[in-house]
């Protein structure tokens, strides 16, 4: 209990936690309502998944047993579904499983993940249990192609068969602006990786290699990523922005997809990614803040 309370004044200027795993636990639940972040975003396997985790399968009755202890033990803030809709487990987790429709894989895939937030949000109102605010559809690796983005076809679709009380999000890279007319989405998770090449070095080598903690790299990582942001419309003055950061426990060292605060001897502890996240919000207007995985600060911190 400690170690949550301390955290607890830790995360102050991190308002957002982002599940790896579909993890139901009824401890994660306990230990995600206790931190109180302003958005929960969850990850949710296919009804056919066999991946491992502390709730194996998933099932409807499993999340709208989470999302009850979350609201059980105090959880205020709003509720984020995250279906994994990597096109490799299309298939084998969520095509045809669980009473869902058999859709041919392909750019209409999306109608899977819909029906099955649908059929969620009516066994929560079943159970008198706190709903989904927001669906997140993460179209990288997925059917549903980034040209159908571009070309401002998908989101809306989505949005026209989706309750208009629930808002509707995506996710994806840094330099993508979301805000053009016509995009269909409410909000934005910004991925604040990947922004450096391990090759090339592109387009800012300032951002690749090890990222260890000195004050001093506080200083420069913050001026690097202001410097990124601005050239590239990160949009950092809509509220509906999210920036995220990412602690994922990778080997490789430096790390592939920089800037990392999670590689083998350079993990960054509480009070050195505060550091950090205090002095970027005081260099320029972010607003909200989160990290992936939210398992791995949970363990290390």
């Amino acid at each position: 209990m400690d170690k949550i309370l301390n955290l607890m004044k830790k995360l102050t200027n991190v308002n957002i936690l982002w599940q790896c795993l579909s993890d139901f636990s009824s401890a994660t639940a306990k230990e995600i309502a206790l931190l109180s972040p302003d958005k929960f975003v969850i990850n949710v396997d296919g009804p056919g998944s066999t991946a491992k985790s502390p709730i194996n399968p998933p099932s409807i009755k499993s999340l709208v047993n989470f999302v009850s202890d979350l609201e059980n033990f105090g959880y205020k803030g709003e509720l984020v579904m995250h279906p994994n809709c990597d096109s490799s487990s299309y298939e084998h987790d969520w095509n045809g499983k669980g009473n869902l429709p058999t859709i041919t894989a392909g750019v209409d895939s999306w109608n899977v993940y819909l029906d099955y937030f649908n059929n969620v949000q009516s066994s929560l109102l079943q159970n008198k249990t706190k709903t989904f605010d927001e669906l997140l559809i993460e179209t990288e690796n997925s059917y549903f192609t980034n040209h159908d983005i571009q070309t401002f076809k998908l989101f809306p679709q989505i949005r026209a068969k989706l309750d208009k009380t629930i808002k509707l999000s995506s996710t994806g890279g840094w330099n993508f602006n979301w805000e053009r007319q016509g995009m269909g989405m409410d909000c934005y998770y910004i991925q604040m990786y990947d922004m450096c090449d391990i090759k090339t070095k592109l387009p800012y080598p300032n951002l690749g290699g090890v990222n260890t903690y000195s004050k001093q790299h506080v200083i420069d990582l913050v001026n690097n990523l202001k410097d990124a942001v601005q050239k590239q419309n990160c949009n950092v003055n809509n509220p509906n922005s999210h920036f995220i950061f990412t602690f994922c426990d990778k080997d490789n060292n430096p790390p592939l997809d920089p800037p990392m605060f999670s590689t083998p001897g350079s993990y960054w502890t509480e009070d050195q990614f505060t550091e950090f996240i205090t002095k970027l919000k005081q260099s320029f207007n972010i607003k909200n803040v989160g990290v992936w995985p939210c398992e791995s600060v949970l363990k290390h911190w």
